[in-house]
């Protein structure tokens, strides 16, 4: 997309770009996902897209059944709607403007008053005073990053909705997959949630990165903490799933990189908290919701460099030369051993991938049910206990 955009001098100009597209893969109605990793060029939040073509569903009162283009009052609002995250604003269920979301506005809708009749088409007070009083940087696009302006930051008054609602009926596990891991290898944690309570939890479908509700840090042995999080920050709709008593899932995820560079650069005990933080499912009422919680800790050691070429290795910032560089060394190759894999299976030598799974050396480092799931798409294997890799029986 950088290819084709003209650049523009933001002291002047503020520039958005607005992507209409059939679909989305993240979310059916609309995004604004120039933020984070997915910000290629350093500008936060200049770039929203906004699907075209997805099917209303039942619920969503006069518009149900409708194509979402063909929405018209619908889909502006949900234009406006990711247009406010670009300026820094959050999700905001104080009533029933711009940045509540579209299903609460239309569970909201009575009789007299069905969705999309009862859009309030204006920013809630409380926004609109973010809008005028927070510092340039954290609404301008190129300013802060999406997330560093919350709900509460920068302060200006007390907000109902900066209160965390206690999940005393969840735990979240973290353990990491090894308990240490040499400088500059990712680190594999392991993410499980559990209702401990008596009745049933309504909890986010997705607790990994692609998600929108993991946030976390890093803390090493100087004191100094790194932050990270999802790579969708916002989203207008969050899949949810019920958790029912007694029962657990668990999820895998893999750190190296956070928005303050490297997540682990010195080796010694770091410790990694993880917070999982959604939006309590719509009652149907529009008002200040407290955001649901729910944390946990683990520690890993980071050991030092093992020889001159680890060194090297481990330092090198980011990209491909890091990754041709990482996978090929002794001390950090079987951590990579699944991306060195995927690296020679795109290229086209698929032997040779194979040959890079088979290798005995941190075979147990391929953890997570999304690694095995890409090796078995673009290899067609899989993995059979402490067999290694085998083919897939076809049936």
């Amino acid at each position: 997309m950088v290819a084709h955009r003209d650049s523009s001098d933001l002291n002047v100009e503020w520039r958005y770009h607005v992507l209409a597209v059939h679909e989305l893969d993240s979310t059916p109605r609309g995004i604004m996902y120039d933020a984070y990793a997915t910000d290629s060029n350093n500008v936060p939040r200049e770039g929203l897209g906004i699907s075209t073509h997805w099917i209303i569903p039942a619920g969503y009162r006069l518009v149900s059944g409708q194509r979402f283009g063909l929405a018209k009052t619908a889909h502006f609002r949900a234009a406006v709607h990711e247009f406010g995250h670009a300026l820094g604003l959050q999700h905001n269920k104080i009533d029933l403007g711009y940045m509540n979301t579209t299903d609460v506005i239309a569970d909201t809708g009575t009789t007299s008053n069905l969705f999309p009749n009862n859009i309030k088409w204006s920013f809630a007070d409380n926004d609109l005073e973010r809008l005028c009083h927070w510092l340039d940087a954290f609404i301008r696009l190129g300013g802060v990053p999406f997330g560093n302006a919350s709900n509460i930051t920068p302060p200006i008054t007390s907000d109902s909705r900066a209160l965390d609602l206690d999940m005393s009926d969840l735990k979240l596990e973290v353990n990491t997959l090894l308990t240490e891991v040499p400088l500059g290898a990712p680190v594999r944690v392991e993410l499980k949630l559990s209702n401990t309570g008596s009745t049933p939890v309504t909890v986010p479908a997705k607790i990994d990165l692609k998600s929108s509700c993991v946030r976390g840090m890093v803390k090493d042995s100087s004191g100094t903490s790194r932050d990270f999080r999802s790579l969708i920050a916002c989203m207008d709709e969050y899949p949810m799933r019920e958790l029912e008593l007694g029962q657990s899932f668990s999820r895998w995820l893999t750190l190296l990189r956070g928005g303050d560079g490297a997540l682990f650069p010195n080796f010694g005990v770091s410790e990694i908290t993880v917070c999982l933080r959604w939006a309590p499912p719509s009652m149907g009422d529009a008002g200040p919701l407290p955001e649901a919680a729910v944390e946990g800790k683990t520690t890993v050691f980071v050991t030092g460099h093992i020889t001159p070429d680890h060194a090297k290795a481990a330092h090198k910032v980011k990209g491909m030369e890091a990754l041709s560089i990482a996978v090929k060394d002794d001390a950090l190759g079987p951590h990579w051993k699944v991306v060195g894999a995927k690296i020679r299976a795109k290229g086209g030598d698929k032997e040779g991938a194979k040959r890079v799974l088979e290798c005995k050396e941190g075979a147990s480092l391929i953890a997570s049910y999304d690694e095995e799931k890409m090796m078995k798409l673009l290899l067609g294997i899989e993995r059979e206990g402490k067999n290694g890799w085998v083919s897939v029986q076809k049936h």
